[in-house]
């Protein structure tokens, strides 16, 4: 059955490497005008860092270079943004970005736009943008996942039902192509706990509500080292054993098409 997961302390200070605190660009080129929304990726031995509209790139950062450059501004968009950048990379190591609800990749040394749309069939608002399959990127809009591919700029719309709304949503890339879309907060009962979805298959299970025992909502996903998933809320963790006995137990139960 599924249980608490009594998890060891760990000496993360022993796990993490020792590294100089890196200097951020200076205030005036950020023209900071609120709080920075800051999020950062590795490129290879390079780290990129985007700031509202603002790309920088931290050179040679795995051999302590700790000079920003600035690489690119992207232009003020038409439309009301609320979402944060983001660095994130696909599975077959191409680095994306999005900044201002427009997304960029890294290639070439250069910010290159990728070949979505323009004008009224531009993402509104992206949120929360992943990977989970080779050349393809994944984000949220309200109640719509959304999946991009990189070289063809080919959008494809799924409709989320049976979720939260889109802006209580997280969505997470998990091993195998899979992805997570789970509430941030505690679900109503009517809810699902979570969904899993594999669009290369079409398929999509779902967790309902009251089945994992997190009253709190699946808030924490995590695979352990040695292939088991643990889940949590605010208040405990439980041990779902490897994704696959997962899957298969909810496969039994009942399987619902993407």
């Amino acid at each position: 059955g599924l249980g608490d997961l009594d998890t060891p302390q760990r000496d993360l200070a022993s796990l993490t490497p020792e590294l100089p605190p890196l200097p951020l660009p200076p205030a005036q080129s950020l023209r900071q005008r609120r709080t920075p929304e800051l999020a950062i990726g590795l490129a290879g031995d390079d780290l990129l860092l985007a700031d509202r509209g603002l790309f920088f790139l931290y050179p040679g950062f795995a051999q302590g270079n700790d000079e920003p450059r600035l690489l690119f501004e992207v232009p003020q968009a038409r439309r009301s943004i609320e979402n944060p950048p983001a660095v994130f990379t696909t599975p077959d190591q191409r680095v994306c970005l999005l900044s201002r609800g427009q997304f960029f990749e890294w290639r070439e040394a250069r910010i290159q736009p990728l070949p979505f749309p323009v004008g009224k069939d531009l993402p509104a608002d992206p949120a929360q943008p992943a990977s989970a399959a080779p050349g393809t990127i994944v984000w949220l809009e309200r109640e719509t996942l959304c999946e991009g591919r990189l070289d063809s700029g080919e959008i494809r719309s799924h409709s989320l039902d049976g979720l939260a709304e889109g802006p209580y949503l997280k969505l997470q890339a998990l091993d195998g192509g899979w992805l997570l879309l789970a509430p941030w907060l505690e679900p109503h009962r009517s809810r699902d706990l979570a969904q899993l979805w594999h669009l290369e298959s079409g398929r999509a299970l779902r967790i309902r509500y009251g089945e994992l025992d997190l009253e709190g909502g699946l808030q924490h996903w995590a695979e352990l080292p040695d292939g088991r998933i643990v889940v949590g809320d605010h208040a405990r963790h439980v041990d779902l054993g490897t994704f696959e006995s997962l899957r298969q137990r909810l496969l039994r139960r009942r399987l619902a098409p993407a």
